[in-house]
């Protein structure tokens, strides 16, 4: 997916292009309210002045006052029905495309790297793609209520003023310049305190997900006095910083309340004076009254808009800043589908290490031939997953390359090449969704019948029917509901749907007993049948029935061949499958002296 703006003005510019006929409406018929604010006084005035310079008989004072005052009538019924009708075409606006924001953004997230997940919490991730549509939301009514009327107002009052009392105009067209300086300088200093106290707010939640997603973990060793001293001190970091933002926006309402009260001092001194010299008539005297206090009620409500424009600018700017970091894994501009029409996957010469740790292959070459069954062994840490996570290119690699059926996988879509594989990892991730909807996730497209096959395929037809909604039971948060060795076979269900040509088991029956291992292996042997499979396991007694085992230590490939040809061989695995017979203490004190 193409990298979105990071500039928030340009972010937000990309969809209100989209809008535009529908934002120049709102903008027109906005328009309106400074209008009926300004003229309305204007001929107020008017009507004011020819009741006192009547001097015809009584009778025929409503023949005086007739034109200004339909004209008064005529505006305010205009004036309700335009802005109405603002408001109709802004219900139909903006919560689409608040949509299509968070649509956007949500699109843009999944296609980051495994190592950006991992430093961002999923709770702070999604509540940044909530905060920039809800931003959007506050920005756009700040200014179409607020801050773009009140400037129409201002210079359509200064004009009227100018064609009245010229005096005046300049008087208010000081006073506004000078209040405009003091808002843009103080309202800085409001975005930078907004965008920290965002920052706080974010880390926060995140923190609260954290500590709610690891529940079971918290009650199992009792620490939920710990867990609410921890959020504690993030929960005063946060507070802080939202105090400090707060002083911000409280310093511009200081500021904006001291010029309104001189703007109206001054204004009151100008026009006595001015009536007692017989420079400001009685109609002139309610017109500047009413405009200066229009002036002034719009300048006093604008500090609230200016306040939420600068404090959602800062919100919107600090979410959009982490979520619009550029995708460290992406197509290449011409890339091609990835085209598997036996599975051979080739690696040849692959150098790779983490960014944060040591370099971890160093010119490796393997070829896993098309059909095959291979399993991987070796100490955590030796690159058993890391190979399969170059497979499936979560990483680039610095040299060499890695192909499947002669495809160089960097030069093919990243769809279509995780398309082509089926992958069980040892923690099965299920949605917090039906049975149904969970196995249908390998295929968006199969039918209940497609759904129903592939479950007795897992073996989980039986037991899923047993449940009281069936199909439709829903399974809880990442399948808390369902056993271990009913989540893999769901998840097993899901791979027989997808039906891919390359499969990759990575631990998966780790964390199960022995019957209930053994049980999923007969399921995993029919899904493995025909495909080009790698198998990931501490159990050695799991890989025994592997066509090829390849053993791996310190990144590099120490051993490769059959099970029996491993033990002739007296090597590394067969060290490994001594201590595995004897038992499981020997090995974990031999795990523990090779990390």
């Amino acid at each position: 997916m193409k990298r979105i703006p990071s500039n928030i003005i340009s972010f937000f510019g990309h969809f209100i292009w989209q809008w535009k006929w529908n934002f120049a409406a709102m903008f027109s018929c906005i328009l309106m309210w400074p209008i009926g604010e300004t003229f309305g006084p204007y001929l107020l005035g008017l009507i004011i002045d020819g009741i006192v310079k009547h001097q015809g008989p009584h009778d025929q004072i409503f023949l005086v006052v007739a034109l200004p005052l339909a004209g008064f009538i005529v505006l305010w019924l205009a004036y309700y029905i335009i802005l109405t009708g603002s408001d109709i075409i802004l219900l139909k606006t903006i919560p689409v495309m608040k949509g299509q924001m968070r649509q956007t953004l949500f699109e843009y997230v999944q296609d980051h790297s495994s190592r950006y997940f991992q430093e961002h919490l999923a709770g702070s991730i999604s509540n940044k793609i909530k905060d920039i549509g809800d931003s959007f939301d506050a920005i756009f009514k700040a200014i179409h209520h607020g801050i773009y009327p009140t400037a129409i107002s201002f210079f359509l009052a200064m004009a009227f003023l100018w064609q009245t009392h010229p005096s005046f105009s300049i008087f208010i067209g000081i006073w506004g310049l000078l209040l405009t300086i003091g808002t843009i300088y103080l309202a800085i200093k409001c975005v930078i305190a907004s965008e920290d106290a965002a920052e706080g707010q974010t880390v926060l939640v995140g923190k609260i997900v954290d500590s709610l997603s690891n529940s079971s973990t918290v009650q199992m060793f009792t620490q939920a006095e710990y867990e609410t001293s921890y959020l504690k001190s993030y929960q005063s970091i946060a507070a802080k910083k939202e105090e400090v933002a707060e002083w911000a926006m409280i310093n511009i309402h200081i500021f904006t309340s001291i010029f309104c009260m001189g703007l109206i001092l001054g204004m009151l001194l100008l026009l006595i004076y001015g009536y007692h010299q017989h420079y400001v008539s009685a109609g002139d005297f309610a017109f500047i009254t009413m405009t200066v206090f229009n002036i002034m009620r719009f300048v006093y409500t604008l500090h609230d808009d200016i306040v939420s424009l600068f404090k959602e600018t800062g919100i919107a700017k600090q979410a959009l800043h982490s979520i619009s970091e550029p995708h460290e894994i992406t197509d290449k501009p011409n890339a091609t589908d990835l085209l598997v029409s036996q599975g051979e996957i080739v690696f040849n010469n692959v150098s790779f290490g983490y960014p944060s740790g040591r370099y971890l292959f160093n010119n490796i070459s393997l070829i896993i031939q098309p059909g095959s069954h291979v399993g991987l062994v070796g100490f955590s840490g030796a690159g058993k997953t890391s190979l399969i996570n170059l497979i499936l290119r979560k990483y680039d690699i610095p040299s060499g390359s890695i192909t499947i059926d002669g495809q160089d996988i960097s030069h093919v879509t990243l769809h279509s090449l995780r398309k082509a594989i089926s992958l069980i990892p040892q923690d099965t991730n299920l949605f917090h969704r039906s049975i149904k909807e969970n196995i249908k996730y390998g295929n968006p497209h199969a039918t209940d019948l497609d759904i129903i096959e592939a479950a007795k395929k897992a073996d989980c037809h039986d037991w899923i029917c047993k449940l009281p909604d069936g199909y439709s039971s829903i399974v809880g948060e990442r399948g808390t509901k369902l056993s271990g060795g009913q989540r893999q076979r769901i998840a097993i269900a899901r791979a027989f749907l997808k039906n891919a040509p390359i499969f990759i088991l990575d631990e998966a029956t780790s964390s199960l007993d022995s019957v209930t291992e053994g049980e999923v292996q007969k399921s995993l042997a029919t899904l493995m049948e025909g495909k080009t499979s790698l198998v990931i396991a501490h159990r050695l007694s799991t890989l025994s029935s592997m066509q090829r085992i390849v053993v791996f230590k310190d990144g590099a490939i120490i051993e490769d061949g059959s099970h029996e040809e491993l033990l002739i061989k007296d090597g590394h695995y067969a060290h490994l499958w001594n201590l595995q017979s004897k038992g499981s203490l020997a090995l974990n004190d031999e795990i523990a002296e090779e990390e």
